[in-house]
């Protein structure tokens, strides 16, 4: 099983590696809920066109359960 973000982070001995670590974790985990609010506006979008073939996106490709953050 991987190391959880806590287990990553406590093993580092160096604050200034921690900080600049935590830092690409928050820039990291803002695109991430960025682009998990594009797509299901995107296959909300899908589903509500009627010019597409009636498939419901959301439930075949929406996130529903996105693991953002540590």
């Amino acid at each position: 099983m991987p190391e959880s973000f806590k287990q990553l982070m406590t093993g580092l001995q160096d604050k200034r590696n921690e900080i600049i670590l935590r830092r690409c974790f928050d820039a990291l985990s803002t695109d991430l809920a960025q682009i998990t609010a594009k797509h299901n506006a995107l296959t909300a979008k899908l589903d509500l066109d009627a010019g597409v073939t009636d498939v419901n996106y959301t439930s075949l490709t929406g996130i529903t359960n996105p693991q953002v953050g540590p």
